[in-house]
């Protein structure tokens, strides 16, 4: 009998922390469906010499600079398809989405870089803008998921017009 009472007790000990509220608590994320809709170049095009993934990628920074490796990406991810949705766990913050169509092959993160059509989001409106100037903060509190559309096309493209290809477009 005392077998079975030492085997009860060291079970209950074993499966505790299977009924524990530890971890239940819910992710903080992103969630962002992009859509890339240019037609030069369209979605699954890449450039003749200097091949791109075809794929639509996602940054978040906590601060935008003149380029986009001025500052590092904090987080990012690669959509396997278009019109397609990834979830990115973050802290919670406030940061700049950026997305990129990576038609033209960047040696280094992020895809950024020249000829690549990109856009960043604009909080308060659930818009989007090329601008620095115009982007705004998304904020991500702790246990929420932020969800987020963008869809952009080929109109602004990294380093349009200027010698170094990871320009972000300057407002005019």
């Amino acid at each position: 009998m005392k077998k079975i009472y030492a085997l009860l007790i060291i079970a209950l000990f074993a499966f505790a922390g299977c009924f524990d509220d530890e971890g239940s608590e819910d992710s903080t994320a992103l969630k962002v469906t992009v859509n890339y809709t240019g037609t030069t170049p369209a979605y699954g095009d890449t450039h003749a010499t200097n091949v791109g993934t075809a794929k639509n990628y996602v940054y978040l920074y906590e601060e935008l600079g003149v380029r986009s490796d001025t500052n590092p990406t904090v987080y990012s991810a690669s959509l396997n398809s278009n019109n397609s949705t990834v979830t990115i766990d973050v802290d919670p913050g406030e940061y700049f989405v950026a997305v990129c169509y990576d038609y033209r092959l960047a040696n280094q993160e992020p895809k950024l870089s020249q000829e690549n059509p990109y856009i960043l989001h604009i909080s308060s409106t659930g818009g989007t803008t090329p601008y620095i100037a115009d982007a705004e903060k998304i904020t991500i509190s702790e246990g929420n998921t932020k969800t987020i559309s963008i869809t952009f096309d080929e109109t602004w493209r990294m380093g349009a017009g200027q010698a170094n290809g990871r320009m972000f477009i300057p407002k005019p």
